[in-house]
């Protein structure tokens, strides 16, 4: 049985078990909180549990994952040190499970030896337990690993394409390529035509990468929302204010966010903002 959809799960309540089942267990050892002694005993045998299914499912999940250009590395340093981090617990759990037998028979001083080592131990196994929680966050967050494929849902890839596009469109208008932004964000409402997001962001990029204000004023005519649809209606209104402003229609833009704050007005501050900003052009 494949446990790889379930390793996100796993790696979030391991690192939280098992960060809590040290601090309770350096808590316990000075003998000044009672309670934290069984709190952490439970927690690092649980967490332990917990890394060993984390590292089988990050096993079965690495597969996809490493057969993204160029992340194979850090899909192999991610599992090192998973693994150095289940072996070290599997230690911290023996103690703790010694610990017991030993309070159970009676040799206190020599459980209480044994607690002070699982402490020691729990405080160095911080180390690989965040080298590997860092290696897995860069997997995701730097090569998406996972991002998207994970469930198999033909729809999660696409939005995961989608989400690469927007991003490297913001990248492109943050180092001011007017240029390819526009043609991003075109491709953006060409693939996904009807995400009705993905299109007004191709009709901004219009108003502010190509400076093509009577363009996005047509395309605006033929985006539809409905009229509950608070943030949507507030989006487009905007759009348009901008677009007249482009065309040095600064009576059109204010008309339009007057309506607005007719209709909206409890977002007096925002629209007015805008208002100050058309009238101080």
């Amino acid at each position: 049985m494949s446990l790889a959809p379930l390793h996100p799960q796993f790696v979030h309540f391991v690192i939280a078990l098992l960060f809590a089942g040290v601090l309770f267990r350096c808590i316990a050892v000075t003998g000044r909180v009672a309670f934290t002694g069984p709190a952490a005993a439970v927690l690092l045998l649980v967490g332990t549990l917990g890394a060993v299914l984390a590292v089988k499912s990050g096993t079965d999940a690495h597969g996809p994952v490493e057969r993204v250009p160029g992340a194979r590395a850090a899909v192999m340093e991610h599992e090192e040190w998973g693994e150095r981090t289940r072996n070290i617990f599997l230690i911290i759990g023996a103690i703790e499970i010694a610990a017991l037998i030993l309070t159970q028979r009676g040799q206190l001083n020599k459980a209480r030896g044994a607690l002070w080592g699982s402490a020691i131990v729990g405080l160095i196994g911080f180390f690989p337990l965040y080298e590997a929680a860092e290696h897995g966050g860069e997997i995701v967050y730097s090569y998406a690993g996972g991002v998207g494929t994970r469930s198999g849902d033909t729809a999660d890839v696409s939005r995961l394409y989608l989400a690469g596009l927007y991003q490297s469109a913001q990248q492109a208008r943050a180092r001011h390529d007017s240029a390819r932004a526009a043609e991003l964000f075109s491709e953006l409402a060409r693939r996904f035509p009807s995400d009705t997001n993905a299109r007004l962001l191709a009709i901004e990029s219009l108003v502010r990468d190509k400076h093509d204000a009577r363009a996005a004023l047509t395309a605006l005519a033929q985006v539809s929302v409905a009229a509950d649809d608070r943030r949507l209606q507030l989006r487009v209104g905007f759009l348009k204010a901008d677009a007249y402003v482009g065309l040095g229609k600064p009576d059109s833009a204010r008309a339009v966010l007057e309506q607005l704050r007719s209709s909206y007005p409890d977002m007096q501050a925002r629209i007015g903002e805008r208002l100050r900003m058309i009238n101080d052009q």
